[in-house]
């Protein structure tokens, strides 16, 4: 009866050891993300922001512009990210 408890401990203790572990890692992984607020340039946001009004003027949507200013900013912060992440993946 006692090396049925023994063994139990052992496996809960060494089990949630185990978890505590992966859990840590897995936070460490998402708080190593930048987020999207990245700073893009004040010239690249003018541009951004004139393509935008442009595009929403053009489909006749004027009041879309802000949404796809706010796209048109995402998909360059995502785009630098994927350049540094190929950068580092081939520096090293």
């Amino acid at each position: 009866m006692l090396m049925i408890l023994l063994s139990l401990l052992a496996g809960l203790v060494s089990g949630a050891a185990g978890g505590g572990l992966v859990s840590r890692r897995l936070v460490q992984r998402t708080r190593s993300i930048p987020s999207s607020e990245e700073y893009i340039d004040p010239d690249v946001d003018r541009q951004i922001k004139r393509a935008a009004s442009q595009w929403a003027t053009a489909h006749g949507q004027p009041a879309v512009a802000p949404l796809v200013a706010s796209k048109l900013r995402l998909a360059y912060v995502l785009s630098r990210r994927r350049e540094r992440q190929h950068e580092r993946r081939w520096s090293g």
